[in-house]
């Protein structure tokens, strides 16, 4: 067989290319983080913003997270920990673990202990974190992979601003960019604006003036709730002097109001993202929690009430009203949060029962976000 090669040529490389390519996308986070080590071409390739997206589409999808800080308003470091709500239910005690060692896998931060943080928002597996070591007078945010375990520096502080910011965290699936949305004061015009800081910039863009409809300083309530593109709040409009719900698309940089399922002046309301479907919260007579849910997103007619909840099955002062946290993979058991007195309430809504859960700590803060782990870069490759 004088002149006969292997039968190795550019064609067959680039099919074992492909090959490994398809197989890696399938495999978890944590062990393609090993696998980086195998040699530079896999690095670049796990890395590469191509292969992240290939993998993320082919990730489970995002499933609801329970994530807990303690020591949040204390003299102490802050630690933060996330657990499944199936693990949740299944064993209280053996999830919630703040004193978990910030080097396991479960309850590893990979952020600096001494700082204390506020989650603003989960996309794709990428959590938007607000500085608070300097308090509520300056805003500047983070963002973070817990999978990965890679952190961006710190992003400028707001320019002044008067009032609290109200802040969200999104994904821009045109442009293929992360934005931080935050509503505050002007201290010029004192009316409210947006601005608008994308992963990887290094500072806060202006983009809206709100109308004179807008109510100044306390208007807005809660962290934007993302969905559809979207970022939605709880507002204060003047004309109506009734609450409603503030919606910003990300993609045309446009706002818009979505008019709740029943009038609401007092209580403050709250807006939350249920398997995929906005949600609704707000006090009824001082009695009971009532949960609306949005079947489609920005039709008002498809507004439907979930449940109503007793107050009498909770501890709390009446200034922090219980609040929805998420709901289980097949839209059973809702998950309430009292953070007033640290306390969980499971309701089943196929049994119609509520239930307390017992937490191992009494001092920890709930807040829940649909939640997948994923290969996104805090920062710009």
């Amino acid at each position: 067989m004088d002149g006969d090669q292997c039968p190795c040529d550019d064609d067959a490389v680039v099919i074992l290319d492909e090959v490994v390519v398809e197989i890696l996308s399938w495999v978890p986070v944590k062990a393609l983080m090993r696998f980086r080590c195998v040699s530079k071409s896999w690095n670049s390739l796990i890395l590469d913003p191509t292969f992240v997206k290939l993998h993320l589409q082919r990730s489970s999808r995002d499933s609801p997270a329970l994530f807990t800080l303690s020591n949040l308003f204390l003299d102490k470091l802050c630690s933060l920990h996330c657990c499944s709500i199936d693990g949740l239910l299944e064993d209280p005690s053996s999830t919630i673990d703040v004193n978990a060692d910030a080097n396991d896998d479960n309850g590893g931060t990979g952020i600096p202990a001494n700082i204390k943080y506020s989650i603003i928002g989960v996309c794709n597996g990428l959590i938007c974190l607000r500085d608070m070591s300097r308090g509520f007078e300056v805003a500047r945010v983070q963002f973070w992979n817990p999978a990965t375990r890679l952190i961006s520096v710190t992003s400028p502080p707001i320019p002044p601003f008067f009032g609290c910011a109200r802040m969200g965290f999104g994904y821009d699936e045109s442009s293929d960019t992360y934005k931080v949305v935050a509503i505050v004061g002007n201290r010029k015009s004192r009316k409210m604006e947006l601005r608008v800081h994308c992963l990887g910039d290094n500072c806060w863009k202006r983009k809206i003036e709100c109308g004179n409809d807008i109510l100044p300083s306390d208007t807005f309530h809660g962290k934007g709730q993302f969905l559809s593109g979207t970022l939605n709040w709880v507002a204060n409009l003047a004309t109506l002097e009734s609450y409603v719900v503030f919606s910003f698309d990300l993609r045309n940089e446009t706002y818009r109001y979505l008019l709740p399922p029943v009038r609401v002046r007092f209580g403050l309301p709250e807006v939350r993202v249920l398997r995929g479907c906005l949600c609704f919260s707000h006090n009824e007579d001082g009695t009971h929690l009532a949960i609306w849910q949005m079947k489609k997103f920005g039709v008002q007619k498809s507004w439907t009430l979930l449940i109503k909840v007793s107050y009498k099955h909770f501890e709390f002062c009446r200034s922090y009203f219980p609040h929805p946290l998420c709901m289980s993979a097949n839209n059973d058991v809702l998950l309430l949060g009292n953070n007033s007195k640290y306390q969980l309430v499971l309701c089943n809504l196929k049994n119609n029962t509520i239930s307390n859960i017992e937490l191992p700590l009494r001092e920890v803060f709930f807040i829940s976000f649909d939640y997948v782990q994923s290969l996104v870069l805090p920062y710009r490759n």
